[in-house]
């Protein structure tokens, strides 16, 4: 769990939000917290054929669920690294 302007965020809350969204092969989240307030940064991997405006549309439903904006930006595909088990997708920064 990491705290970003008021609100509890579990990265489960994040991944419901990514896998409902669709259009998305992989994610990975980095929580920076060296300045005054904390960041949440996800980059994302669109999977083919994902439109043009899937950064907008999940930095929208983040907000509308989690009520913060978080930044996102899309990343080449194929440049995330890719797990055989659990996942890690977390980066904290402090």
């Amino acid at each position: 769990m990491f705290f970003i302007r008021g609100n509890n965020v579990y990265p489960s809350q994040i991944d419901d939000i990514v896998r409902g969204l669709g259009g998305i092969a992989e994610y990975r989240l980095e929580v920076d917290a060296r300045g005054p307030m904390t960041q949440l940064k996800i980059e994302i991997e669109p999977a083919a054929g994902a439109d043009g405006e899937l950064a907008r549309r999940l930095e929208r439903a983040v907000q509308d669920r989690l009520h913060f904006k978080p930044e996102v930006c899309t990343v080449a595909a194929g440049s995330l690294p890719r797990f055989e088990m659990k996942a890690r997708r977390l980066t904290k920064l402090s």
